[in-house]
């Protein structure tokens, strides 16, 4: 079963390569979105959705910076979802996480560790008074 369509997946490629071109060979541009889809979690479907409303709304058929800008004007709403699930997608995935040396794994139960920093630049805080009411 086709997810998008010919055209949809050319619109879609483009724009995902403008928002997020391919910075290096480490990190992919975010139009690797599209070929891992997974209609079982309600990310993705969402995505889906959102991008099948851009696409309809979409009248070139290429789209450059300028397109794009004009996209987002015209269809501001549908465009901040769109870009929203994109960046969710793109940096959720475990090959962008890997590349980018931030953690692949959720931070329990192990933890994240903080590196332990110089507390005294906390003091200004510390000495502040309330700023509430009791």
């Amino acid at each position: 079963m086709e997810i998008f369509s010919e055209e949809e997946i050319s619109k879609l490629s483009q724009i995902l390569n403008l928002i997020l071109p391919e910075y290096n060979e480490n990190l992919p541009s975010a139009s690797f979105i599209i070929n891992n889809l997974n209609l079982t979690n309600s990310i993705h479907k969402h995505f889906v959705d959102a991008s099948k409303n851009l696409c309809s709304r979409v009248e070139n058929i290429i789209i450059t910076d300028l397109i794009l800008t004009q996209i987002k004007k015209n269809n501001f709403r549908e465009f901040s979802v769109f870009v929203n699930l994109v960046l969710i997608l793109y940096y959720s995935n475990k090959k962008v996480l890997n590349n980018l040396n931030v953690g692949s794994v959720p931070p329990f139960p192990e933890g994240n560790f903080v590196k332990e920093g110089d507390l005294y630049l906390l003091e200004q805080v510390f000495l502040k008074e309330k700023i509430y009411r009791e």
